[in-house]
């Protein structure tokens, strides 16, 4: 059976990947891709002509030039230099791609422009083409060996930082990986059929895309991560407000940038949870509201025309109703006297208070104890439904 000339598909990938997109000469080094246009070649180590085998031992990576006055010299010391310059480059590269990164800015740096290359080779020529379109199909085919050795690339790199990472970002990278490997396998497919695509939301972790969740996440973890961001922002004086929409969709953080005011949609989980974590603001857990709850009660405050404000930006538990009430909102089973005395030493509780049970989910019960103390220091308690009750009623 002849020689095939060309490697398969997988230890292309990892000839393309472990040259990092540069001729493995490391006298020339160049670059393999030229004002958008592939001078990458396979070349056989020993010759094709000679019976060498087309595969990753037997194959380096060059530009044109190279590869051209390598194939006019068969000679042993050529070929001992052949093999001389894929060792170097497979050291140098392994040792570049299998870096681990102290922080998520360091990584993002080398990250990021990789990210970059790709969605907009995959933009110009994929994304927005006819499939008909036989000119672009063609670039398309052309520039698919560096997407796959971007995606190599990447892989390593994410695979040795995964640290770097929230859990739910990690699922996301994870999604990433195994289309990237899906990719490289499904080449020689004429339909090019794949289960796992490109997540969408992994450009969003890097700040390259926007991209907006539909469920916004309305657990504990999430808000106290969100108070802590606004605390940081105000530390470092670049908070200016936060918005909610009337509508639940689109609540926003408006903060000072460089040399703008940005907005940071907080639907846009992928980004949101990537700053939480590098911040290191899942901690301290300052309350048990969820941001579901709060963001029901301050769409029904809005939908009744009622005023509303926080007092403090970063704690969204305590709002000031039409300038003259201010409630506490508070997420207990079952809201105790201790509970208030909690309240008190971190909050304060001043008279005329309203403090709300807002775990609406078992009735949210009010011990007798809580009572009596809320009598005697002259604030007021009350369960879920009766709050939405004083919201409709009392406070038009």
């Amino acid at each position: 059976m002849e020689n095939q000339r060309r490697p398969n598909s997988i230890d292309e990938q990892r000839l393309r990947y472990i040259s990092g997109g540069r001729c493995q000469n490391p006298q020339c080094h160049k670059p393999l891709i030229e004002q958008g246009t592939n001078i990458s070649e396979l070349a056989h180590i020993i010759s094709h002509a000679e019976g060498g085998p087309a595969d990753y031992e037997n194959m380096i990576v060059l530009c044109r030039e190279c590869h051209k006055i390598r194939a006019s010299d068969a000679s042993q010391s050529t070929l001992d230099q052949l093999r001389e310059w894929k060792r170097i480059s497979e050291r140098k590269n392994n040792s570049s791609f299998a870096r681990k990164f102290k922080t998520f800015k360091e990584f993002s740096q080398v990250v990021t422009p990789i990210l970059k290359r790709n969605r907009d080779i995959y933009q110009s020529y994929r994304a927005t083409g006819d499939i008909n379109d036989a000119d672009k199909y063609k670039m398309w085919q052309t520039f698919t060996p560096e997407i796959i050795a971007n995606n190599t690339e990447l892989e390593i790199i994410f695979e040795n930082n995964q640290r770097l990472f929230p859990e739910k970002n990690q699922i996301i990278i994870n999604k990433f990986i195994q289309h990237s490997r899906e990719f490289v396998i499904t080449r020689n497919d004429e339909a090019k059929k794949r289960i796992s695509l490109f997540p969408k939301k992994l450009g969003a972790i890097f700040g390259l895309d926007e991209y907006v969740d539909e469920k916004l996440d309305g657990s504990t973890n999430f808000l106290n991560a969100l108070q802590n961001l606004i605390r940081l922002l105000i530390q470092q004086d670049k908070f200016v407000s936060f918005k909610f929409c009337s509508e639940g969709y689109g609540d926003c953080i408006i903060y000072k940038g460089k040399e703008e005011v940005k907005t940071l949609n907080i639907n846009n989980s992928p980004l949101l949870h990537q700053i939480f974590w590098n911040n290191y603001l899942y901690k301290p857990i300052k309350t048990k509201l969820n941001y579901g709850t709060l963001g029901y009660i301050v769409r029904i405050l809005t939908q009744e025309g009622i005023d509303y404000s926080f007092p403090d930006p970063s704690n969204f538990t305590r709002i000031r109703l039409n300038n003259t009430r201010t409630v506490k909102l508070c997420f207990e089973y079952c809201l105790s006297y201790s509970d208030l005395l909690e309240v008190a030493t971190e909050e304060g509780l001043e008279k005329g208070l309203i403090i709300v049970n807002a775990h609406g989910y078992n009735g949210s019960p009010i011990s007798e104890d809580a009572y009596e103390y809320a009598k005697e220091i002259g604030i007021t308690l009350m369960k879920h439904k009766r709050f939405l009750a004083y919201i409709y009623n009392d406070m038009k």
